[in-house]
Parts: C-alpha cells; sequence; structure tokens
C-alpha cells in the first residue's frame, strides 16, 4: 500500500518534528544541569535516572542526524 503526502502535509511532519526536537534539546539542556537522581519512567522503571535519560536522548540524536 502506497501513501501519497503533499506539499503542505509534509511540511506540518517537518515542523512538528522540529519543534520536538527542539523541545528535547532543551529537556537535554535541563537534565544535564540537575543532579543525578532517579525517578520512576516508563521505560524501565527500576532503573532510570536523570543522567541516563540525557544519555539515552544524546543516542538517539545521534542516530537521527
Amino acid at each position: 500500500m502506497e501513501t501519497i503526502v503533499d506539499t503542505s502535509q509534509l511540511r506540518g511532519i517537518v515542523k512538528e518534528r522540529n519543534e520536538y526536537r527542539t523541545l528535547l534539546e532543551e529537556c537535554l539542556c535541563a537534565f544535564n544541569s540537575l543532579p543525578n537522581r532517579r525517578f520512576n519512567g516508563k521505560i524501565n522503571p527500576s532503573h532510570m535516572n536523570t543522567y541516563k535519560l540525557a544519555s539515552q536522548i544524546e543516542d538517539t540524536f545521534g542516530r537521527f542526524k
């Protein structure tokens, strides 16, 4: 099955992606400025902390540049 996307839809998708990326970049700065703290994450509740989350965001950025 092939999906057809027009130019305005594509612009909207790219704009949304860029807004999410900007928001994640801001979160990354905030996480790196906080002391490392554990929290109950959704992905791995027992082993999540602020530095690990920041690292996961950086890894994701590296994969999708």
